[in-house]
C-alpha cells in the first residue's frame, strides 16, 4: 500500500506519521502486519511525539533490558493492539497496561521477574494471545476466565503453575478452540489435560 492510498484511507495524521518517520525512526508502518509500529532502540519515558503515539498499534520492546515501566506509560497509546515485551527484566506490570481496550496480543515471554498477573487482566476483553512462557508465574488469577476472546495461552518454558491450579477449571470455561501450550508437562500429564 503506498503513502497516498494510506493518506486517503486513514487521513492526514497517518500521512504525517509516515512522512516524518525516516528509516532510522522508531516509528514505522509495517505492511505485513498492517500496524503502525513503535520500535525504539532503547526504552524511554519521553512524552514527546504524542500524535504519533496515539496512532501506534504495535509496540516492539523486545530485548531492551527494561526493568520497570512507569504506571502511566501506556495511556499514550490508546490504539495499541500488539505489545511485545519479550526478553526484558520486568518485575511488575504497569497499571496503564490494563486500560488498553484494543489490546489483542500481549507477549511477556522471558521476563523471569514476573511472578504474578494482576486480576485487572480481565479488562483486556479483546485479548486473543497471551505469552507467559519463561516467566516465574506461580498461579493465574481467576479473572483470566473472563477473557472470552483468548484462544492462545503460552504456558511453556519456565512457568511454575501448579498442575490443577487453573488449567483444568480454565479449559472447562473457555471456548473449545483455546490452545494452551503445556510443553513443560510430561506426555502423560499433557494427555490427561487434553481430556478436559
Amino acid at each position: 500500500m503506498n503513502t497516498s492510498t494510506l493518506a486517503t484511507i486513514l487521513g492526514a495524521s497517518a500521512l504525517g506519521f509516515l512522512k516524518s518517520s525516516g528509516s532510522k525512526s522508531a516509528y514505522k508502518y509495517d505492511d505485513a502486519f498492517d500496524r503502525y509500529v513503535y520500535s525504539p532502540k532503547k526504552f524511554s519515558n519521553s512524552k514527546k511525539d504524542k500524535d504519533k503515539k496515539a496512532l501506534v498499534t504495535m509496540i516492539d520492546f523486545r530485548g531492551l533490558d527494561i526493568e520497570e515501566i512507569p504506571d502511566d506509560y501506556f495511556f499514550q497509546f490508546p490504539n495499541l493492539k500488539d505489545l511485545l515485551l519479550q526478553g526484558n527484566k520486568i518485575t511488575r506490570l504497569p497499571s496503564s497496561l490494563f486500560s488498553l481496550q484494543n489490546l489483542e496480543k500481549l507477549y511477556l515471554t522471558d521476563n523471569l521477574g514476573i511472578t504474578a498477573i494482576p486480576s485487572q487482566i480481565s479488562n483486556l476483553q479483546k485479548l486473543t494471545t497471551l505469552g507467559l512462557s519463561g516467566t516465574n508465574i506461580t498461579s493465574l488469577p481467576n479473572e483470566i476466565q473472563e477473557l472470552k476472546n483468548l484462544y492462545w495461552l503460552d504456558l511453556s518454558g519456565q512457568i511454575k503453575l501448579p498442575r490443577k491450579d487453573v488449567l483444568q477449571r480454565w479449559v472447562e470455561t473457555m471456548h473449545p478452540e483455546v490452545i494452551i501450550e503445556i510443553l513443560t508437562y510430561s506426555e502423560k500429564e499433557q494427555s490427561e489435560l487434553r481430556r478436559f
